[in-house]
């Protein structure tokens, strides 16, 4: 909800479809995604439920190879990397994705590139050999609990 609040903040048109609080079969919820005709969709990871991403966003990515597939959440932020290489998505919004995501909306719809964000990690190329992918650059890691 706050990431969606967010991008209407910014201007953008927002739909959410929540399959934790009404689960759909595969096929049922790729159909809802594509009848809404979104440029970007995002999905959140959790352990629990990545292979349920990973089948919607490669279904998705089947039928609608133009829409931009975002990952982020728990397993986005602490593997992804991993979620890249496991998944057609084209970019992971790493940590608190408020900011990040709408600024890859805005450069989505302005067809420019986004820099400078260390939240994001976007591959150039899809090479499951190469981690992390070419200019990703690490955010620094936040101190430990023993450091406060």
């Amino acid at each position: 909800m706050y990431l969606a609040s967010a991008l209407k903040q910014a201007g953008h048109e927002v739909g959410i479809l929540d399959l934790y609080a009404r689960p759909l079969p595969e096929d049922r919820a790729l159909q809802t995604i594509r009848d809404r005709a979104p440029a970007l969709v995002g999905f959140a990871t959790y352990p629990g439920s990545i292979d349920q991403v990973y089948a919607l966003a490669r279904g998705l990515r089947a039928r609608e190879p133009g829409v931009r597939i975002v990952l982020g959440g728990l397993y986005a932020s602490y593997l992804p990397e991993v979620c890249l290489a496991q998944c057609p998505a084209d970019a992971v919004v790493m940590g608190e994705g408020e900011a990040t995501l709408v600024a890859l909306a805005a450069a989505l719809e302005s067809r420019a590139e986004l820099s400078g964000s260390t939240d994001l990690l976007a591959p150039r190329r899809r090479d499951p050999g190469a981690h992390p992918p070419p200019g990703h650059r690490r955010r620094p890691r936040r101190p430990g609990l023993a450091g406060l």
